[in-house]
Order: C-alpha cells, then structure tokens, then sequence
C-alpha cells in the first residue's frame, strides 16, 4: 500500500504539471507544500470551493528584486485527486509508516506533496520530478524534460489560445483598467497605487487580492478547455 501510494505521487506531480495553466518551474513545483512550517508556508489553499497553488518564488522575484505571487488552479479531476490524496490517503499512510518505525514516531508529518513515504522532511529530486514527467508523456514523439515542456506550452498558447496573449498585468483587469485609471486620476493617484493600496480585502494579502485570483483562474480555463 505505501509503495502504491509513491507511484501514486509519482503520477500526480506530472498531472497537476500538465493541467494547471502555464508549467511552473521544476524548482517551484517539486517543492510544493501542503502544510506550513515555521519558516515556510504552504502552497495549498482552497478558494471559492477549488483547490489553488499559490507560489510568492519565481525567476522575475530575483532578477527585479520584486515579489509578486502566482496563482494556479489544477483541472477539476486533478483537483479531485489531490483532495483525497490529502484528506484520506496522506493521513492514513503517515499513521502507518509511524507505526512500522520507517519514520520516527515523534517526527511531524512532512509538509511536501511529493515525496516518498518514508522521507522525513524531503522531497522529489529533480531526476524523480523528470521521470514522473516523462512516465506520463511516454507517446510523445521526442522525450520531454521540464523545461522542453514549459517551451512546448508557451508556443501552443501561442499558436492556439489567444486570449491568453492578451496584455497581463497584476495591477488591473484589463477592461477595467480605463475606469480604474479615471478613478485613480480623480483622487490623484497612479492605477498602479490606486489599487495596491486602497479599498483592500484585508482578508487577503494587498499584492493578492480576489480580482487577480480570478484572472489566473479564467487563464487556467482556457488551458483546460485546450
């Protein structure tokens, strides 16, 4: 059952890689966690009834020295999947290993989707994260790597999914932006500020509020109706 439980894992890091709008990368996803730690927190949340991925790393963070958060919804299925993975099967086979000794009773559960049964508080390597990748593309014409993919899926929006070429930006929608702008240049202030800074959920955080979630939400649509 634990070892079932692994290629389970296995499979599911290739199928939220595959179905949940823009590849992330192979360093965000593979280190992927489901609870906080006292340094980290989770990734995974629950909005409006759906399970979402939020990730605050990516590469324009180190390059502009500016954090800003990406959402990502899974499909319907998938989201399934990893429901009862967390709510039913991740309890149960951490109760088991704790009880054959493969892990220390006292050591807390490891906060990583991926990663095996008997890991202490590791995840997937790089080399696990490709293989599931490949195991899953095994009738692709040429052997996909992370990065390959996330080529692959940039040039089949592209070519096949143009409204997600429309002009992206974390600070407005963009049909909303021309109102925002005449509201912003009444109380004297850039659309930039304007909407970072006032009339805020506080249940959310300023830089992440529900409007920019639902964009990333209908952006991952369009990649599951593809």
């Amino acid at each position: 059952y634990l070892h079932d439980r692994d290629n389970l894992v296995k499979h599911l890091f290739a199928a939220i890689h595959l179905t949940s709008g823009m590849p992330a990368q192979s360093e965000e996803l593979r280190l992927l966690r489901w609870a906080d730690t006292a340094t980290v927190p989770r990734n995974i949340f629950i909005y409006q009834g759906k399970i979402i991925f939020i990730f605050s790393y990516n590469k324009a963070t180190t390059i502009s020295n500016r954090s800003y958060y990406i959402v990502r919804f899974p499909c319907p299925i998938i989201s399934q999947s990893l429901f009862f993975y967390l709510a039913y099967i991740r309890p149960f086979t951490d109760l088991l290993a704790r009880q054959l000794h493969t892990v220390e009773g006292s050591v807390s559960t490891n906060p990583h989707i991926f990663t095996r049964y008997d890991s202490r508080t590791g995840c997937f390597s790089t080399d696990t994260c490709l293989r599931s990748l490949q195991l899953s593309t095994k009738s692709c014409t040429i052997p996909l790597t992370i990065q390959v993919y996330r080529h692959m899926a940039i040039g089949i929006v592209k070519k096949h999914i143009q409204p997600l070429l429309q002009p992206f930006g974390p600070d407005a929608l963009i049909e909303f932006e021309s109102f925002l702008k005449t509201l912003a240049f009444q109380t004297g202030h850039s659309i930039k500020r304007h909407t970072q800074a006032y009339a805020l959920e506080e249940a959310y955080p300023a830089k992440l509020q529900p409007d920019l979630i639902d964009r990333y939400y209908h952006s991952s649509l369009l990649w599951h109706s593809f």
